[in-house]
């Protein structure tokens, strides 16, 4: 079994060499570093399972030193104490802001620092362990997903077009329609897929943040807009026998906007109110209003609900809830790309629900300053 490693980084050289001693005494493999900028050397080398780290030091202190290993992807991840000389709140307040939840203050015993160091170890281990299992999940989420998502249109696609290539000649017109219709539903169903994947590469590299950099507008009519969305809207919630009410506050101040953008955003939040409102004769409220520096849209559904605890994870990708028992098509990344969207543009989306009663999803944009063309 491999030793765990160690990082210690500490100025004071008889401090460094005792608190060495004594971890690997216990088993420990230890690296020594005297200040940030040798402890970042190491990094380059070796990827430790844990970094001790002093605060005071010369060329590049403790919290400079963290900043650099939090920001590297190959390092952000490792468990981090801090030692400090100062029993000051504020060290520790600092410290917290900068993401480091572990402190030893000096003078400390060598038993103490052998405590913190396993149960910080312990407790790395415990949330790794929780990540794997939850990316084994979602794993398997995405494989049953796309597996679904890709195959019962390839399915609808390749069966009708054999029986139109087996049979032609003894096809009737209603039957030709019915094969052509099952064709477009499956390719369209295809191209939905393909479509929202391209979206979430685009939004990761940020073409989208580039696009509203170069094309967004002053709007200064979103009610307007949001209006004229809406109405594209109507005739799908009608077939399910749903009424949409729409409400804009008057005035509204501006904001700037991408159009298709939010506009995409929006409509991912109303289809989603239409898909998960199942009472005959509901409506879909949607309100446009201003509260201070933001313009909000609201959706609001009178549908199921969302569990408490899924709430946290409406937005994650590849995830959708309760799928088994709404049975919607989809790969669940609808919601991801709409707040990606509208954070592109300095706002996000707030969500509520309460189960049996419903879902209240609110985009938030940040109005325009005077200062803004």
């Amino acid at each position: 079994m491999e030793k765990v490693i160690i990082l210690l980084v500490e100025d004071d050289v008889a401090l460094l060499e005792g608190m060495s001693d004594t971890l690997e005494m216990q088993g420990y493999k230890t690296i020594q570093a005297t200040d940030g900028r040798k402890g970042l050397e190491v990094l380059q080398q070796v990827q430790p399972d844990l970094i001790i780290s002093d605060i005071m030091m010369p060329e590049m202190d403790g919290y400079e030193f963290h900043r650099a290993v939090a920001s590297s992807p190959e390092s952000a991840g490792i468990p981090f104490i801090f030692l400090t000389a100062k029993s000051d709140q504020e060290d520790v307040r600092k410290g917290l802001r900068e993401g480091v939840d572990a402190y030893l203050t000096k003078p400390f015993d060598l038993e103490e620092l052998l405590i913190h160091v396993q149960n910080k170890l312990d407790r790395f281990a415990m949330i790794r362990q929780q990540a794997l299992a939850q990316l084994d999940e979602l794993q398997s989420q995405i494989v049953t997903m796309f597996s679904h998502e890709l195959r019962t249109p390839l399915t609808y696609i390749q069966g009708y077009t054999d029986l139109l290539a087996d049979t032609p000649q003894s096809i009737s017109p209603d039957e030709m329609k019915l094969f052509l219709d099952g064709i477009q539903n499956g390719s369209r169903r295809l191209n939905q897929v393909i479509e929202n994947l391209l979206t979430l590469v685009q939004i990761d590299t940020d073409v989208y943040g580039q696009e509203y950099a170069q094309f967004s507008r002053i709007e200064r009519n979103l009610g307007r807009l949001v209006s004229s969305w809406v109405k594209g809207y109507e005739r799908m919630a009608a077939e399910k026998g749903l009424a949409i009410d729409l409400s804009v506050a008057d005035p509204l101040p501006p904001v700037r906007i991408v159009p298709g953008q939010i506009s995409r955003a929006l409509g991912a939040l109303i289809g989603n109110a239409i898909k998960f409102t199942r009472a005959p004769d509901a409506r879909i409220d949607v309100a446009v209003y201003q509260d201070h520096d933001f313009v909000f849209v609201d959706v609001v559904d009178r549908g199921s609900g969302i569990p408490p605890g899924d709430l946290a994870h409406v937005f994650e990708r590849f995830r959708q809830i309760d799928r088994d028992k709404h049975e919607q098509p989809g790969i669940g990344v609808g919601l991801a790309i709409a707040q990606g969207l509208v954070r592109v543009h300095g706002g996000d989306i707030d969500v509520e629900s309460r189960l049996d009663e419903g879902s209240k999803f609110t985009i938030r944009l940040p109005v325009a300053r005077d200062t803004d063309d």
